[in-house]
């Protein structure tokens, strides 16, 4: 009888017949980080989600094999984690991420537990392209959309507030949170100028001068006007100077050259009429 009790317990305790444990890790704000080293299989989902629930089993499934797999496989409810949701950039549910050491792959195969088996341990991930840096859940660009995503979530559970809990219709409370952006737009807009102006300060422009400077330019310019018609009828003077002498040498040229002529044509005429007396002779 004792022998059949042992035989009993081994047969029970073997890893043949005991049954495998779940072990999904649930990732949030605080622990994400750790999907940065190892490998993981992340599945993001949401408690009203019909394709969640139809998945719950086989997800499950599947975890009961992550220590034959050697990696950790996690949840992520974005209904509670809203900023998880908007790192990895979940616009549809269920959404299943591959991570190794800090790469992620979205998954798009099939959602049963055999099909994923064969995804880690044929490394089929390998044909997939990972997620560019710019969408990295660790990058700036995807912890901004993790604080606008919260943000949104802040606003909806304000919202649901005033009109369920306080009464107030959805115009007032719609005109309430227009007057807060506004609000708080303006806030910022004063906060970034006068950081600005602190960091990079607007340069002054040259000192104005003072009067003894002004008066002395009004001085100058008065002598300066007072020069101006002197030296252009001293101007005038020369150029009618100037035109006059060379209309007079312009004049006597063409004189001496008038006379030149004049006694050429005289040569001219007593040559012809002595060839001519020569001749009647």
């Amino acid at each position: 009888m004792k022998s059949l009790l042992v035989i009993f317990i081994l047969l029970y305790t073997s890893p043949v017949w005991c049954k495998r444990r779940n072990q999904i890790v649930v990732l949030d704000d605080s622990n994400w980080r750790e999907s940065l080293e190892g490998e993981w299989m992340i599945k993001f989902y949401a408690p009203w989600c019909p394709a969640c629930q139809a998945n719950d089993a086989e997800f499950k499934s599947f975890s009961e094999w992550s220590d034959d797999l050697g990696i950790k496989v996690a949840t992520v409810d974005i209904t509670k984690e809203p900023g998880l949701s908007g790192r990895f950039m979940v616009t549809a549910l269920p959404t299943f991420y591959h991570g190794l050491d800090g790469t992620f792959r979205r998954y798009t195969g099939s959602r049963d537990s055999e099909t994923m088996q064969e995804f880690i341990q044929q490394r089929y991930w390998a044909n997939h392209e990972p997620i560019s840096s710019f969408r990295h859940p660790d990058s700036i660009s995807m912890t901004v959309m993790s604080w606008l995503f919260k943000t949104s979530i802040i606003v909806k559970t304000l919202h649901e507030t005033l009109t369920e809990s306080y009464g107030l219709s959805e115009w007032a409370s719609y005109v309430l949170f227009a007057i807060a952006t506004v609000a708080i737009g303006l806030i910022l807009g004063m906060l970034i100028v006068f950081c600005v102006d602190i960091v990079s300060p607007v340069p002054t422009g040259p000192e104005p001068l003072s009067v003894p400077d002004y008066e002395e330019i009004d001085r100058d310019y008065v002598a300066n006007a007072k020069k101006r018609p002197r030296e252009e009828e001293d101007d005038d003077e020369k150029d009618d100077s100037d035109i006059s002498e060379n209309t007079s040498q312009a004049s006597q040229s063409w004189e001496t050259i008038g006379d030149s002529e004049l006694t050429e044509l005289r040569k001219r005429n007593v040559g012809s009429e002595t060839v001519d007396n020569e001749s009647t002779e």
